[in-house]
């Protein structure tokens, strides 16, 4: 049985740090007790920063200086899935959890603007001068879209030299926020084989490969290839949703185990899709992940389904968000 293992993705921190080095030289201060409290500790981290801010050769702003401190501290933890979000990232994690991205629409052109784009932002050779009034001189492609995805704001204007042009013009776009699908549409194959792939575990995954399924069983469809490689994971919810819709209500889909029996769990299927005779095969590869590999596991360990593919990532731990007020 596959068993997963909680260990937390911090959105929120607060401990102390040492900080040695100043403007070349030393921070001399009295040795603090070594068995010093938690508020004499804090005064410390709150002296360092203050120094720092105050005295350092580069100019730092004390709120690069606890984002700094806290990203220092997650690293310290030394574990891969560990990680503290903010703004941009934890914005992008939230859709990433949700199954939406963000899209880019065209708008009314300005500045002599003749539609030459013909439904892309920005054609071979094109030259990006700014994206919301910032330079752009020298950015790679993927930084580019990542300003016009990721900036502030519902619109974004850029300011293009087209190829072969001597003036530049203006563009504004839209952002729109838009559904990513989770399941793939269903394909029929020969002798009444059906088969789906399942990208990733975001909310309504489930749901999506619930209909996808009936669609196909509706035509007709006996057997079904569940395909998970290259799927990270998303929503442990999800996995055992997925799961539970092979297994019978009640069956074990995963326990994870905690730092306290408060903080295990058993996860149970109790949503069946109605599909006891569908024959199931599925495919996995080194990407696929997390709460993917709980549905591959849990559906092998039932014997419900036949698993065909390489050895999958083998993450094995159970990540929660704990977000925090700023």
């Amino acid at each position: 049985m596959m068993k997963t293992f909680p260990r937390a993705r911090l959105a929120a921190l607060a401990s102390l740090m040492v900080l040695t080095f100043l403007s070349g030289g030393w921070l001399l201060r009295p040795h603090p007790a070594a068995e010093g409290g938690i508020y004499q500790q804090a005064r410390l981290f709150e002296g360092v920063v203050g120094a720092i801010h105050r005295h350092y050769i580069d100019s730092l702003g004390e709120g690069d200086l606890y984002q700094r401190a806290a990203d220092a501290l997650v690293s310290s933890l030394h574990d891969p899935y560990a990680e503290l979000l903010v703004r941009d990232s934890y914005r992008d994690y939230q859709r990433q959890m949700a199954g939406t991205e963000i899209d880019i629409d065209r708008g009314p052109a300005e500045s002599g603007w003749e539609g030459r784009l013909s439904g892309n932002l920005i054609a071979p050779g094109d030259e990006v001068l700014s994206i919301d009034g910032q330079n752009t001189n020298g950015w790679p492609t993927e930084r580019l879209d990542e300003a016009m995805r990721r900036g502030a704001g519902p619109t974004v204007t850029i300011v293009v030299r087209p190829r072969g042009a001597r003036s530049p013009v203006i563009r504004r776009f839209t952002r729109t926020e838009v559904h990513v699908p989770a399941a793939s549409r269903g394909v029929l194959l020969a002798d009444e084989g059906g088969y789906i792939a399942l990208r990733r575990m975001s909310a309504g995954a489930a749901d999506e490969l619930r209909a996808a399924v009936d669609t196909l069983v509706a035509h007709g469809m006996s057997s079904l290839v569940l395909d998970l490689r290259s799927n990270p994971g998303g929503l442990i919810r999800e996995g055992v949703a997925v799961a539970g819709l092979f297994l019978e209500p009640g069956d074990t889909v995963a326990i994870s185990v905690g730092r306290s029996s408060k903080r295990s769990k058993i996860y149970l299927a109790d949503a069946p899709g109605g599909w006891p005779d569908l024959r199931l095969a599925v495919l996995v590869n080194r990407g696929t992940a997390s709460s993917a590999e709980l549905i591959a596991g849990a559906l092998q360990d039932h014997d419900r389904a036949v698993v065909v593919g390489t050895p999958s990532y083998g993450k094995g731990v159970l990540q929660t968000t704990y977000p925090i007020g700023t």
